[in-house]
């Protein structure tokens, strides 16, 4: 399908007809096949378009699917042109932890050398357990085989997880989905077909889940907090143009408010909607709603989740553009 998208699009060029798009941005450009880039090629080349790439080189895990790394890596190359902007600094992961994966990334070659920063500092990022099947082989006879000790291995890091953090959210991942299956082999984990969730019989759900590497890409914070929600610019004259409309199915109640009123009178919710139309029709709604549940946007800069040590992300500070005046 994309193939035959491509070459409509140079039909299209050849009877001479044009589009008007400025830009093409194109997110998660790490993950790009060859397919894809010539569709974005013509596209480009249809309405004269700048082509906007973000991605990340380290983070490309899809070549399996068709990816081509070195689409990105020599994006000046295949456009034949080019201007390279760099965000060197992460809010994800602590900095210990980036300083050992960075390490082993830009143990191949072809990888794009960076130096990332993070605010963010932990004692021990990485602690690995090991065993050998020949010499803990009695311990495992009759009990599950080799995945025994799997489970065995990590149930005693949770074991010492919930001691040391008392309720920790721990995630565990495998390269393929079958992994969290064969764990439930060790007769100390529970899985469900249905879902291929992994559960352990020793602790909760709270404390416990289980993914595949592809599946945890991108995941970030837990909970997001938002202040200042009353403070939100508005471009142009969207404060006087712009209105919400809701209708109670009543004969003659509609009603409506701008959004300059919904930032006066709620701009908690003002900028909620805003979040959960990002959302996009594709992402299913049941996942929506639970990914919502874990925003919390306050109008003033007091907020009630200060127990949880927030870490604060200064968005003006990353970029004059987000000050006002400026």
């Amino acid at each position: 399908m994309i193939n035959d998208s491509a070459r409509i699009l140079r039909e299209e060029d050849v009877q001479g007809k044009k589009l008007d798009f400025k830009y093409i941005i194109v997110d998660e450009y790490q993950d790009i096949s060859r397919q894809r880039f010539n569709l974005t090629k013509e596209l480009c080349k249809l309405c004269n378009a700048k082509v906007i790439a973000v991605g990340d080189d380290w983070q490309s895990i899809y070549a399996y699917a068709g990816s081509d790394i070195t689409l990105f890596t020599d994006f000046k190359k295949t456009f034949g042109y080019g201007l390279e902007l760099c965000i060197t600094k992460t809010y994800r992961n602590a900095q210990e932890v980036i300083d050992i994966a960075g390490g082993f990334v830009q143990k191949n070659s072809s990888q794009i050398r960076k130096a990332l920063v993070s605010p963010k500092h932990i004692e021990h990022p990485i602690i690995i357990k090991t065993y050998t099947e020949e010499v803990d082989r009695k311990e495992y006879e009759g009990k599950g085989g080799k995945y025994f000790l799997i489970g065995k291995c990590v149930e005693e890091i949770m074991d010492g997880l919930i001691e040391k953090y008392k309720h920790p959210k721990i995630l565990l991942l495998g390269r393929y989905g079958f992994d969290g299956y064969n764990l439930t082999k060790s007769a100390d984990f529970i899985y469900n077909e249905k879902t291929g969730a992994v559960s352990s019989k020793k602790y909760n759900a709270d404390y416990f889940d289980f993914m595949t590497v592809h599946r945890a890409k991108g995941l970030g914070y837990d909970h997001v907090i938002i202040i200042n929600a009353d403070k939100v610019a508005l471009s142009g004259h969207k404060a006087d143009k712009d209105r919400f409309f809701w209708h109670s199915l009543w004969t003659g109640s509609l009603k409506s408010r701008t959004l300059g009123q919904m930032r006066s009178e709620k701009p908690e919710k003002l900028v909620f909607n805003a979040v959960k139309r990002m959302m996009g029709r594709r992402t299913a709604v049941a996942l929506a709603n639970q990914r919502l549940t874990k925003l919390h946007v306050y109008a003033g800069a007091e907020h009630k989740h200060q127990a949880q040590n927030p870490v604060v992300i200064d968005f003006a500070g990353l970029n004059r553009k987000n000050k006002r005046g400026e």
